[in-house]
């Protein structure tokens, strides 16, 4: 039987550099919406309110902002040096090939522009194909979504985008094949370039988490509008400029860190980001749109939060405790995008789940929140169930402290 170990709490000193990176960048995305709006694209998604699985041509998906998983790289490579940028790569390797594979053709060109055209409205950067022989292409991406927050970089930084290419090279070629950088827009080039060639290794295959969640769009599903700008490879849902990610890319991401670093850096690393990034997007949302809900913008931000979950596929947000004017709110989530393809954790895994909740806390009681997720799938509990807290500067044990933790916690709303 399996030992369940408690509570995993998340609280964190968010690192003073990251706070204006992504404000500026995430700035210039809320802006992209306004840009090139006569060579845009729309872009059917749609939503399944039973399951909140969404659906993008046919592949459940999640949608995060376009840098998340960037600056998720940026931060390894400074943790731990270039070695962690294997991580990348091979997430964006082995988890893309099964999505690329349903897109497989007999001829090799129609196939690879088929997956070029795919990946762009993915929101992976503007593709095309400059040479195709027999063992090896030459593929060139304007506006490329690894480099966005690097700028004068004096070695080659697309080690994710590098990764998801080398995919379509085994699929087209049928072997093993591997892709180098050479040329990249952190070095100050117009264009990243990438050159596929073969290894000379037949790849192994074998069944990949993504298969399970490939399906054809159901009746009755919720239509949801995107707009793809081609010219830039760039994808706006929400206001924002996102990646369409294929269900379980993050979580795979996260446990390729964990194999590198070990669970509590990968913990740290990812809810200071998330959290950060999420308290720009809250804070975005509530100053747009909320001053036309002056009678409530708290409850007009917190169902925001819960649309915003929903629609973008990280689950199905239910709000168990909240009263407004106290800084406080327990909430479950089930089909938690976070736990995907976890099988018997002894700890919650919702990294950027708990993150992304105290995020929007934060933005909706105008208070440093924190977030302990108490119970997970990835553990075998029916869901995941987070609660919002004001940090109260310190550590709190879990174990046999559990149930006194939570009251503590509960106590700290009525102040």
């Amino acid at each position: 039987m399996e030992k369940k170990l408690g509570t995993t709490f998340y609280t964190f000193t968010t690192h003073p550099n990251t706070s204006s990176q992504i404000n500026r960048i995430t700035d210039r995305f809320f802006t992209l919406n306004s840009l090139n709006q006569k060579c845009m694209e729309k872009l059917d998604l749609y939503y399944n309110r039973e399951n909140g699985n969404v659906y993008h041509e046919g592949i459940a998906s999640e949608i995060p902002d376009r840098i998340s998983q960037p600056l998720l790289q940026r931060r390894v490579e400074t943790l731990i040096g270039r070695k962690g940028l294997k991580a990348s790569y091979n997430t964006g390797k082995s988890y893309m090939k099964p999505l690329l594979n349903t897109l497989h053709q007999k001829n090799k060109k129609e196939s690879l522009d088929l997956m070029l055209k795919h990946l762009s409205r993915r929101g992976f950067g503007g593709l095309k194909c400059t040479e195709l022989k027999k063992d090896y292409m030459k593929i060139r991406v304007k506006n490329c979504f690894n480099a966005l927050p690097y700028s004068q970089s004096n070695k080659k930084v697309c080690f994710e985008m590098a990764g998801i290419l080398a995919a379509c090279g085994e699929v087209l070629m049928g072997e093993g094949m591997d892709c180098m950088e050479t040329a990249c827009t952190s070095q100050g080039n117009p264009y990243c370039d990438f050159h596929v060639f073969s290894h000379g290794l037949k790849t192994k295959e074998k069944k990949d988490e993504i298969i399970n969640s490939i399906h054809p769009p159901e009746e009755g599903l919720v239509k949801h509008n995107a707009f793809h700008d081609p010219l830039r490879g760039e994808t706006i849902f929400k206001d924002g400029s996102s990646l369409i990610l294929p269900q379980g890319y993050m979580a795979h991401y996260q446990r390729e860190l964990e194999s590198l670093l070990g669970e509590k850096p990968t913990k740290k690393m990812e809810y200071i980001l998330t959290k950060k990034s999420s308290i720009v997007t809250a804070n975005t949302i509530k100053n747009k749109k909320a001053a036309g809900y002056l009678h409530s913008p708290v409850n007009f931000l917190l169902r925001e939060m819960v649309k915003q979950t929903q629609s973008r596929g990280f689950g199905i947000p239910i709000v168990q405790e909240f009263y407004p004017g106290k800084p406080y709110l327990r909430l479950i989530v089930k089909n938690s995008f976070n736990a995907h393809g976890y099988f018997k954790a002894r700890k919650p895994v919702c990294y950027r789940m708990a993150a992304l909740c105290a995020g929007f806390g934060t933005a909706l009681f105008n208070r440093d929140m924190d977030c302990m997720e108490t119970k997970c799938t990835a553990k075998g509990d029916r869901f995941c169930e987070f609660i919002v807290y004001v940090n109260p500067h310190r550590r709190i044990q879990s174990g046999r402290s559990q149930k006194r933790s939570i009251q503590e916690m509960a106590t700290l709303a009525s102040l």
